[in-house]
């Protein structure tokens, strides 16, 4: 049976069924961005394991592990408002990455206090309380930034698989970083951390 063909017919119909290159840029841009905050969402999960057993295995009390815990929440809570109206005047890329690196500063700050045993309450609130105010920009950046990524038919699929990341980053993470810190130490497990956000940083800045 005789079939007619077109010769220039099937590259065009390829490329009426090929997705637009700017989408697959977008959807690899996506994947990067994935990557990176579910490594940085598996880190995050070291610092609270990692500060409670250096505090409390330092002699530390209860009281004292609350009144530590305390700051970083409360920089979060206040500095959201202030990260929201920052998002939507600059670059949510760039806001992420100076998050970033801002934790990742303070966080192996933490690692060095705990590795040189200081004994300074105050300090080690000081330190907390920058990682909370930094984590409050990050994540008004990160919603601004999500929708840039992802085209409005995507975006229900792209939030679901980014859900999935976190909550099995939260699932997974302490319980490793349990094992780690017995087996390292909790300073170490806070190098971990930082090198989390590092790594969040260099995936975000690779979006362009």
């Amino acid at each position: 049976r005789n079939t007619f063909r077109c010769p220039g017919l099937g590259p065009a119909v390829a490329r009426l069924r090929a997705p637009p290159r700017g989408e697959e840029r977008r959807h690899a841009l996506l994947r990067l961005l994935a990557v990176g905050q579910g490594l940085s969402w598996f880190g995050d999960a070291f610092a609270p394991i990692a500060l409670a057993v250096a505090v409390l295995a330092g002699g530390g009390s209860a009281s004292e592990l609350g009144l530590v815990l305390a700051p970083p929440m409360a920089a979060r809570l206040a500095g959201t408002r202030v990260g929201g109206v920052w998002a939507d005047r600059v670059s949510p890329g760039r806001l992420m990455v100076t998050s970033d690196v801002v934790r990742a500063l303070s966080t192996l700050g933490t690692a060095g206090y705990f590795a040189t045993g200081q004994d300074s309450v105050p300090l080690l609130c000081g330190l907390a309380a920058v990682t909370g105010g930094a984590a409050a920009f990050f994540g008004p950046a990160f919603v601004s930034l999500r929708p840039l990524l992802v085209s409005v038919d995507r975006r229900h699929a792209a939030n679901a698989t980014l859900n999935i990341l976190q909550n099995s980053a939260f699932i997974l993470g302490p319980a490793t970083a349990g094992v780690f810190v017995a087996w390292a130490g909790a300073p170490w497990a806070f190098v971990v951390n930082a090198a989390s956000f590092l790594v969040s940083a260099g995936t975000v800045a690779a979006i362009r």
